[in-house]
């Protein structure tokens, strides 16, 4: 009689370690699919806030510099662009080949030239000048760090994204192109973008462009 009680105890204290294990898988069944959902969200997050501050940068720098910061004037490459030097704007070195310093790197005029098609940074002033109308730099880029610049095209730095590209690589570099009638989502000032990599569903990768204008 003592017996067959314990074996009943027994074999109810295995049928809840089972129980106890098929909970355990479930739950680690659903944390790892949201992990992919809770680490696409905070992309999306990171992306949009860091959008939103180079807008309000990009403006800024209109209302101080009359203009918006030039483009690339190669269409089709909108991701070399010199947003980096000109929102945190530059010292001019002149020489036969201009040299502009920003707080964190120094190009020649004929790096820039070949990596973005500029001549020189607008937003600069030349050394020693003591910031006389004529000749005034305005830095509205500032407490810039460390994840958010970066070497893609050789010698220069551009702004970029730390989250991957749409064929999972870094750095990812910001698009950036002066508004025009005919191929702009907003023809009377720039675009900015970005296309960042996302999970996958069902297996096929995900890839989400987040853009200054309205889908």
């Amino acid at each position: 009689m003592n017996t067959a009680r314990h074996t009943s105890n027994r074999a109810f204290t295995i049928i809840e370690l089972l129980m106890v294990i098929a909970i355990m898988a479930i739950v680690a069944g659903l944390i790892v699919g949201l992990a992919g959902v809770t680490g696409d969200s905070k992309k999306i997050k990171r992306t949009e806030a860091e959008l939103a501050n180079l807008v309000l940068l990009i403006e800024q720098y209109k209302t101080k510099v009359g203009v918006y910061p030039p483009d690339n004037p190669n269409g089709n490459q909108p991701e070399r662009n010199v947003l980096f030097y000109e929102l945190l704007g530059a010292v001019r070195y002149p020489a036969a080949d201009p040299i502009y310093a920003t707080p964190f790197w120094t190009n020649t005029a004929s790096e820039l030239f070949g990596a973005f098609r500029v001549s020189g940074i607008v937003n600069a002033r030349d050394v020693g000048i003591v910031d006389p109308d004529a000749n005034r730099m305005h830095p509205v880029l500032k407490n810039l760090k460390s994840d958010q610049f970066a070497e893609p095209f050789p010698g220069t730095r551009s702004l970029v994204i730390p989250v991957d590209d749409k064929n999972g690589q870094q750095p990812n570099p910001w698009n950036y192109r002066l508004g025009n009638p005919t191929n702009a989502h907003n023809p009377e000032s720039f675009d900015l973008w970005v296309e960042i990599k996302l999970g996958t569903t069902n297996g096929v990768p995900k890839t989400k462009l987040i853009g200054n204008w309205k889908n």
